[in-house]
């Protein structure tokens, strides 16, 4: 596959990135991402010039390329947990209040 084009691909800053294919069409399908981060749902970009984290777009399946283009080390995003308390939770959190 001469001419092959890759992203570097990271869960977090303590890991090595991985390197990801990138299609003709200059965008990251989110399968080959998941194919190698099996809970990803996108990626995500620390911005040089805002120190903050970007999130890269998403589309049909597709990930696009930023418009300085795949320079970064991306970073996989994840669900975050589920931060609805059940019945039994809310119910002591509303006692200790009352």
């Amino acid at each position: 596959m001469s001419g092959a084009k890759f992203i570097r691909v990271c869960e977090d800053d303590d890991e090595s990135p991985i390197e990801v294919p990138v299609e003709e069409d200059d965008t990251v399908l989110l399968a080959t991402l998941k194919s190698v981060f099996p809970r990803s749902t996108g990626l995500k970009y620390l911005a040089p010039e805002s120190g903050c984290f970007r999130g890269v777009r998403l589309s049909e399946g597709k990930l696009f390329a930023p418009p300085d283009g795949w320079v970064h080390v991306y970073h996989c995003a994840f669900p975050k947990d589920n931060k609805r308390k059940g019945n039994g939770e809310r119910d002591t959190f509303n006692s200790k209040f009352k």
